[in-house]
């Protein structure tokens, strides 16, 4: 296959051909495209899904924990519904990884549950903010279709942010 107007080779991606974000500066990267680095960028990106699929993972235990602690059956319903959307980003994340490592599953590590209530909602604020930033950084480098998941999921985890600052100013 040729490369496309700016140069770069396609990949091949959940079987089909697409091209790299074509680099037209600092913000934007080709590590991507086919060549001898392709290899070791695809294993930062596989490490990192990786990650991102096992912060998904404690995401969801511990938002059914919290669930059942909770005081009320509001918070109950705000938490449900986010453990909604992480189980979502794990679904997606996965399914990424299995495209990019021929069906591999990474390995699932299960962190320690939190020690109480607020505990664990002021540990979601922080956890929150921080996967919603290193998701905004991994989808500049990746191709399209992971790039929209990316940042829909980064949008999400602002979101949670949001909702356990909520929660949290109300159990003060």
């Amino acid at each position: 296959m040729k490369g496309n107007r700016y140069g770069s080779s396609p990949i091949l991606w959940g079987g089909s051909w697409v091209y790299p974000p074509y680099s037209a500066g600092p913000s934007y990267n080709t590590r991507l495209q086919a060549g001898p680095a392709a290899d070791t960028d695809t294993a930062s990106l596989i490490r990192e899904l990786a990650k991102a699929i096992n912060g998904e993972y404690n995401a969801i235990r511990t938002y059914e924990w919290l669930a059942r602690e909770a005081p009320d059956e509001e918070f109950r319903k705000i938490i449900s519904d986010i453990k909604q959307d992480e189980e979502h980003h794990f679904r997606l994340f996965s399914s990424y990884y299995s495209q990019l490592t021929g069906g591999r599953k990474p390995e699932i590590k299960a962190g320690p549950l939190p020690e109480s209530f607020v505990k664990g909602v002021e540990e979601s604020i922080k956890d929150e903010l921080e996967d919603s930033k290193s998701y905004q950084r991994l989808s500049e480098i990746v191709p399209l279709p992971l790039r929209r998941g990316l940042i829909n999921a980064s949008h999400d985890e602002q979101r949670h942010a949001t909702w356990f600052s909520y929660i949290w100013n109300r159990t003060r």
